[in-house]
């Protein structure tokens, strides 16, 4: 089953729980309040963002799950 990507500018749907067609998703945001999946946010620091290493490996380990 595929990993889906959705790339929003303005996330409040995915946010507020309007993501039940997904079966497989993960979220990546520098801002964790509201998320109501938190084992599938990858938290970024806003300065940083994807540099951060443990970043890279929290989201490599959550788009490699099966």
């Amino acid at each position: 089953m595929p990993l889906h990507a959705i790339a929003l500018r303005d996330h409040r749907n995915i946010k507020s729980g309007d993501h039940t067609q997904l079966r497989r998703w993960v979220a990546v945001d520098d801002d964790a309040k509201g998320w109501d999946e938190p084992a599938r946010l990858v938290q970024t620091n806003p300065e940083t963002g994807l540099s951060d290493p443990s970043v890279v490996a929290r989201l490599s380990g959550l788009l490699g799950e099966k």
